[in-house]
């Protein structure tokens, strides 16, 4: 029997704020650091003594003046930080804001340094980049998470070299070194995945539908706990979303519309308004928590609001509810140990989407019926999995709307014995056939994720001006 408590704690965890621009700015904050001495204790760092090193904004107080940021990132993350915002208000856009913005804080925080930032950290960071002393590259890796960072700059008069990476996994950071001297160095690059997903995820790849359905049935405890934590967390977001209309303002137009007689004021109109509404609270950079899910917190809203306003709507008990999240989520993070963490395919779609579709599809059948979740995935696999990720940004929400409507959908046509045959496209005999049929398809998109990048990086001005 797979531990299902196990993955799911090490899946399943709040996030503030979009994870990609976070990493960058761990990652520029560690080699800034770095360059002046300044920089936290890790296991087999040397650190050298240095007086009130931890929270010090050094790159602000003059002691070290940085003369070049120079940072390099994978198509991944270049992709998934380039146009979200960025907390606590959303005022910085972009993954060379991000950047920028990391000479600025302290890597303490590791991947909630962005808590601590304030108006005239922004306002350092957009002088950086107008002065031309930052610069970004982006580069051919396998690795879906590479950030390296390379920062110059001087202290007493004597000019200092500071490196840092971060590879593998968002804050897995496998070097560190100053002035040639390798402080930290690591060979763990969780073979070109995210860390977790070589780990972790990859231990759902082969494991039968049924089997993860009937773990899901025995969870009780904490785990329901920490189940229905994610659905108040979720949908604490989406009423944030909608009622400071947020973002793009998805959700709360979407109510406005339900209260215009625009749209039916029915079950999926309520799934898509607030799945969208927690979308744009988090695209918008507002400072909230997110229960995340398979790496990312919009996948977690994804993989969480769909499920919990249809048990809602079926007045289902606590626990129910809390089985068919863990459902959901472990849906979420079997496709996501089959298409990777980053790619060119939508992962609110091809993975939490299936994911929701499934969670749903299990609290509609009142004895859990295998054969049901099944079709919910089919349906979902032959609907829209084809949908790209075009990055991380408020036009998000949108695509959360239309996934969740449809992972709904899929589900209720599974109940009523809808089901897209085996005989149909990428449709498989069974979810672990499809999900290799996704996997394949998947690997084929590589040209598909450099359009996009080159797409992407035209627009680059509009990240000083703030525009979302």
């Amino acid at each position: 029997m797979i531990d299902v408590a196990k993955i799911l704690s090490a899946t399943v965890y709040p996030v503030t704020g979009c994870t990609e621009p976070a990493a960058v700015a761990l990652a520029s904050s560690l080699a800034v650091h770095v360059a002046a001495g300044l920089y936290p204790a890790v296991d087999g760092t040397k650190e050298e003594k240095v007086k009130e090193r931890k929270g010090e904004r050094i790159a602000s107080k003059g002691r070290f003046k940085l003369e070049l940021l120079h940072m390099r990132t994978s198509r991944s993350i270049f992709k998934n930080a380039m146009a979200v915002g960025i907390p606590p208000d959303g005022k910085g856009v972009g993954v060379r804001m991000a950047g920028a913005m990391g000479a600025f804080l302290s890597p303490d925080e590791g991947l909630n340094l962005f808590k601590n930032s304030n108006t005239h950290i922004l306002k350092s960071a957009e002088n950086l980049i107008r002065s031309g002393r930052f610069i970004l590259e982006v580069v051919e890796k396998e690795e879906e998470i590479f950030i390296e960072a390379l920062a110059v700059g001087t202290a007493a008069r004597q000019r200092h070299v500071g490196e840092a990476v971060i590879s593998g996994a968002h804050d897995n950071v496998v070097l560190l070194r100053r002035n040639g001297e390798v402080l930290k160095k690591s060979d763990d690059k969780g073979q070109n995945k995210n860390e977790l997903s070589s780990r972790v995820f990859s231990t759902l790849n082969q494991v039968p539908l049924c089997e993860i359905i009937e773990a899901c049935k025995n969870l009780k405890g904490k785990i329901i706990d920490e189940m229905i934590k994610g659905v108040e967390m979720n949908r604490r977001a989406a009423m944030k979303g909608i009622s400071m209309k947020l973002g793009l303002g998805v959700g709360a137009t979407i109510k406005e519309m339900i209260q215009r007689g625009l749209i039916s004021n029915d079950i999926l109109s309520k799934i898509k308004m607030e799945t969208a509404g927690a979308a744009d609270a988090r695209m918008s950079g507002y400072e909230i928590e997110i229960m995340a899910s398979g790496g990312s917190g919009n996948q977690g809203i994804m993989a969480v609001i769909p499920v919990a306003v249809v048990a809602e709507n079926m007045n289902v008990s606590r626990e129910r509810l809390g089985r068919a999240v863990a459902l959901s989520h472990l849906i979420t993070v079997q496709m996501t140990g089959v298409v990777g963490i980053l790619s060119a395919l939508c992962g609110c779609v091809v993975k939490a989407g299936m994911g929701a579709s499934a969670g749903i599809a299990w609290l509609l059948s009142d004895s859990g019926e295998v054969g049901v979740v099944e079709s919910a995935i089919a349906n979902m696999a032959g609907n829209i999995i084809g949908e790209i990720c075009d990055g991380a940004k408020v036009g998000c929400a949108l695509k959360l709307a239309t996934a969740s409507g449809a992972a709904a959908e899929c589900a209720f046509l599974a109940l009523k014995g809808v089901r897209i045959p085996w005989t149909n496209g990428i449709v498989g005999v069974d979810s672990i056939e499809t999900m290799k049929n996704i996997e394949k398809f998947q690997l084929s998109t590589k040209e598909t994720n450099r359009a996009i990048i080159e797409i992407i990086n035209d627009k680059k001005p509009f990240e000083l001006a703030g525009k979302t």
